[in-house]
């Protein structure tokens, strides 16, 4: 590591710095040491070759020692044997000095060259000098070594200061992806090449519901050893075989849909995407995994199909109801007047009534196929669903049975709805006849009303609603329940899980339809065996409920003129007879160009226009300014097979007095047409 080589490379250069100085010593002392050598020999007598021996192994062993400390100094070690060789030559000839015969020698005694010459002496100096020089060029060396022991140094920190910015990067870069993994609401995972799960984010606890321990057990038990059909597994394998062969391309990947069940019994359902990611070199690779909740996104596809499907449904109902109550309006207006025509006492009175009793039920069934099909706001007005629940439970054709239970939970500031009371009724009305199907002569159903605030978020987890103020209507029953399959086909018309012949399938469908052009919703929630709980949302209106007017007795009848416009011929001959009956003048268009030309060349007053909203030629809306353009006293009434739309509630309140849905009875018909007369302004 760098920093022991630092510590070790100043633990040696405080070992030569004490080298060196062990060196200057040992040369200061021996050159001392001589020349006190020579200065005694000189003064006294002094065993001279005794100092000078132990002079010499003291040498011996400090250039021995020096020579092992300095060795990665080449430089210098010739300089410091070459000291030391010299001052050892010259404590050598100053032993041998005093070897008795060696002075008689011509080249060394008395009178010799050397000895003349005192090279002993100045060997020993000579040696020390050279010891001193090399002290010297060892500190130089030392020096240049310190300096380039600095710069490495320097250069080290500058290395280890950049490793630790980086350390420090990649602890920030770890922190970072640890808080977005752990943090994300998708399920984020990852797998070894043996198929182990390694790795698993928190977000699998709301996911699925189990804790990252449990997911890695399940993990095994489902994929790693699961069976070979499992697509997960299947997928995985696949990206791996792939993407070992695809280095260094593009890395695979996968998606895969799959249900599960949560810990709490509820289904999910999860996308799973499935990544190859390799080693930057290839050799290794690991599996990658995002899971998407997309649970409420496959409820929410599946609602808006069912929908489209509905909505398509609707469409072909309301066709098939709007000519079908054509039908109804012919035959019961005949039979009103074959009725008028004859005493209860004639044999045909009987037949009569029958024919009148079964268009009756036809004009209830096409009610409920309208309904469906969003014609079910025939007469809205601001209600009290408490007063409507009230007053329904309390019918004669509402049917329970003594051993069910019925409760009522009403919040008593539950806020007012504008609605159609009688629609309102029917949706209440089938509710029960649903319930009661369900259960086997006992039971229990518990209204609950309750002011709802319904948020955006909300508004989302229930297609086709909007974020606003509702009244809330829950209705549970005890009954059966349904499963998932029965649930998303509940409100289709003529679907029905009874017995053949038990029912037509068109409860639901009404109450469905209904709802909707009230612009509010219903739900069914519900588990096999555990019942079913209903709820409709009613778009919240801030009108006061009116206080009724004083009733007046008025006659049915009268001698004002009629206009009516209708394209269908053997509607305008029967509401022609029932008008006459009571006195009116009529006149007769077949469609809205005849009506406006009859309203702007007939001479006398026309006091009221009954306008049919759906002719060939022009329309009641097309036509209606024109109408009034020619006749501003006149009365307008709309007539129509659907409910009230937007293109009628415009009429209305343009100056459109009232609204009558074919096909209208004797009674209602003559009703309508009175109140109209009886009012003193167009409309209030």
């Amino acid at each position: 590591m760098p920093v022991e080589t630092s510590s070790s490379t100043e633990m040696d250069f405080r070992n030569v710095r004490w080298v060196v100085r062990g060196m200057a010593l040992v040369s200061a002392f021996m050159l001392i040491s001589v020349l006190c050598i020579d200065k005694i020999s000189d003064d006294a007598e002094f065993p001279r070759d005794a100092m000078g021996m132990a002079l010499g192994l003291v040498l011996l062993f400090g250039t021995w020692y020096l020579a092992r400390k300095i060795a990665y100094i080449p430089r210098v070690i010739p300089a410091v044997r070459l000291g030391s060789s010299l001052i050892a030559v010259g404590l050598t000839m100053n032993f041998l000095e005093e070897v008795p015969g060696i002075a008689a020698h011509p080249f060394y005694g008395n009178g010799g060259v050397l000895h003349a010459m005192k090279i002993d002496t100045g060997v020993v100096t000579l040696g020390v000098l050279t010891l001193l020089c090399a002290s010297y060029f060892i500190i130089l060396e030392i020096s240049r070594s310190h300096s380039e022991l600095a710069e490495k140094s320097a250069s080290l920190k500058a290395s280890l200061a950049e490793q630790k910015k980086l350390n420090d990067a990649l602890r920030e870069s770890e922190t970072r992806f640890r808080l977005v993994t752990e943090n994300a609401s998708d399920v984020i995972w990852s797998i070894d090449a043996n198929l182990n799960l390694v790795y698993i984010n928190p977000a699998v606890m709301d996911f699925i519901g189990y804790t990252a321990k449990d997911a890695k057990k399940l993990w095994r038990e489902l994929v790693a050893n699961g069976p070979e059909e499992s697509p997960l597994r299947q997928a995985v394998l696949d990206v791996i075989s792939q993407g070992e062969s695809c280095f260094p391309g593009t890395p695979p990947s996968q998606t895969v849909i799959r249900e599960d069940i949560h810990t709490n019994g509820t289904s999910v359902t999860g996308e799973h995407r499935v990544s190859f990611i390799p080693s930057d070199d290839g050799t290794k690779f690991s599996i990658v995994g995002v899971t998407r909740d997309i649970t409420a996104r496959k409820r929410a596809e599946e609602a808006v199909r069912t929908a489209a499907r509905m909505e398509a449904i609707a469409t072909l109902v309301g066709g098939i109801a709007h000519d079908f109550n054509n039908l109804i309006a012919v035959i019961l207006g005949n039979a009103s007047l074959a009725q008028l025509e004859v005493s209860e006492e004639h044999a045909a009175a009987k037949r009569l009534r029958h024919i009148e009793g079964a268009a009756i039920k036809a004009d209830e069934l096409s009610s409920q196929m309208l309904a469906y099909a969003r014609g079910g706001k025939y007469a809205p007005k601001v209600i009290n669903l408490n007063k409507t629940i009230d007053a329904t439970l309390r019918l004669d054709r509402v049917h329970i049975p003594p051993a069910i239970h019925v409760e009522s939970r009403f919040d008593s500031e539950l806020k007012n709805i504008y609605a159609d009371s009688s629609q309102i009724e029917q949706v209440l009305i089938n509710l029960i006849n649903n319930a009661v199907e369900t259960m086997d002569e006992s039971g229990q159903i518990v209204f609950t009303t309750s002011n709802a605030n319904m948020s955006a978020e909300e508004s989302d987890a229930l297609p086709g609603m909007k974020p606003g103020s509702y009244v809330l209507l829950t209705v549970e029953d005890t009954g059966c329940g349904m499963d998932e399959q029965t649930r998303a086909r509940i409100f289709e018309p003529f679907f029905t899980s009874r017995q053949t012949g038990q029912s037509r399938g068109l409860g639901l469908a009404a109450a469905y339809g209904i709802v909707k052009s009230h612009e509010g919703g219903i739900y069914v929630d519900s588990q096999p065996g555990e019942g079913a709980t209903f709820s409709v949302y009613l778009p919240v209106t801030t009108l006061e409920i009116p206080h009724p007017p004083d009733q007046m007795e008025n006659s049915l009848g009268g001698s004002e003129t009629v206009l009516l416009i209708d394209d269908e011929e053997r509607i305008l001959d029967v509401v022609e007879k029932i008008l006459h009956l009571k006195g009116y003048a009529v006149l007769k268009a077949r469609n809205g160009e005849e009506g406006i030309a009859m309203a702007q060349g007939f001479e006398g007053d026309i006091h009221v226009i009954l306008l049919d909203m759906r002719m060939p030629v022009l329309s009641g809306p097309e036509a209606f300014p024109m109408l009034r353009e020619a006749r501003p006293d006149a009365k307008i009434i709309l007539c129509s097979g659907y409910a009230i739309d937007s293109e009628s509630q415009a009429l209305l309140d343009a100056g459109a007095v009232a609204y009558i849905k074919k096909p209208f009875r004797l009674k209602k018909l003559l009703s309508e047409v009175r109140g109209a007369l009886n009012l003193k302004s167009e409309r209030v």
